[in-house]
């Protein structure tokens, strides 16, 4: 019996919902704040508090340092005060690199452990039965487990390519036209490795007793 996707959260959620906070508040209140007249760098500053406060409230919330979100806290207030010493608004536009060049360390890192990102990540937001399939395909399934790795150095190669971008764009291009760039190159690249890896696990076969949906997977019950 197939599960309704409906009664699914899907697991590219979260990701959405970092996407839209992380990158569509700080692009609204920039352009909105240059509208208002502010400078650039003012601009730049207040919209980047967003990520800033809300890696704040999860180590907060948790009550747990997590390593990625205390590595980027400290390199955005190292590049703020940098920035502030030199006055340049192009240091703080590259500062956005760091959240999705950490990212893309962790996810690749995570490889080298005994469980990838992308099955502890997509497992959160399946049901209990969907969380058990996967968690029988990762133990029993060669398939499953090459086509896990694949995806999850791909999505996490994503995020590092939108790090060195994000750095050329902030010293080549005009500064108002780094932060809309940035969002949509960002889009962009997560259209691109999503499709790419729901491509990819159907050719493969990798996932036993799952169809993909999504970010490569939707349960079949």
């Amino acid at each position: 019996m197939q599960t309704d996707i409906s009664e699914e959260r899907r697991p590219t959620a979260a990701l959405v919902v970092s996407v839209v906070v992380d990158a569509g508040i700080p692009l609204a209140a920039y352009y909105g704040l240059r509208a208002a007249g502010l400078n650039q760098w003012w601009a730049l500053a207040v919209g980047g508090t967003v990520p800033l406060l809300r890696a704040g409230h999860s180590i907060v919330r948790s009550r747990r340092v997590d390593p990625i979100s205390a590595f980027v806290l400290v390199a955005m207030v190292l590049s703020t005060a940098m920035s502030l010493v030199t006055g340049s608004p192009r240091v703080l536009l590259a500062r956005e690199s760091w959240g999705t060049g950490a990212f893309g360390l962790w996810i690749l890192g995570s490889l080298l452990g005994r469980r990838p990102f992308l099955l502890d990540a997509t497992a959160k937001f399946m049901p209990a039965h969907a969380a058990r399939r996967w968690e029988d395909g990762w133990r029993h399934d060669v398939r499953f487990r090459r086509g896990l790795r694949m995806v999850t150095a791909v999505w996490g190669g994503a995020f590092l390519v939108d790090a060195v971008a994000r750095v050329v764009m902030a010293f080549t291009m005009p500064v108002d036209s780094v932060p809309i760039a940035g969002t949509v190159l960002l889009v962009a690249l997560l259209i691109l490795v999503q499709r790419g890896s729901v491509h990819y696990v159907r050719r493969a076969a990798a996932f036993a007793g799952v169809r993909t949906d999504g970010a490569g997977v939707r349960t079949d019950g």
